[in-house]
């Protein structure tokens, strides 16, 4: 299977880095097509930037991110990766979350 993208030229700082391309891999489309988009998605990204973001793992040359964020008065949560060379942001998935007593809290 062949993974597929959508690019966006953007100007975010993420984890201390500018980029200027933002990947969205379509495999948020699998579960989340009834609520999510491309569109709400930039509007999330656009929303953590230069938030504090705490590395997850290190896979195959990507960095992982689980950053949880909120837009309309709703939470989600984004899983973005970075590549070794910091060519570009990616967004492997995104979806909602119900929010928790210490989510609440924050901010």
């Amino acid at each position: 299977m062949m993974l597929e993208y959508r690019k966006y030229p953007v100007f975010l700082k993420f984890g201390g880095m500018f980029f200027h391309e933002l990947w969205i891999d379509l495999h948020y489309e699998e579960g989340h097509r009834s609520y999510m988009d491309d569109q709400l998605i930039l509007r999330l990204v656009r929303n953590i930037y230069n938030h504090d973001v705490k590395l997850e793992s290190t896979i195959v040359g990507y960095k992982y991110f689980k950053v949880n964020t909120k837009y309309d008065s709703k939470s989600y949560r984004l899983i973005v990766v970075v590549p070794t060379d910091f060519s570009y942001l990616g967004v492997r998935s995104a979806f909602r979350i119900k929010e928790s007593k210490n989510e609440e809290n924050k901010d």
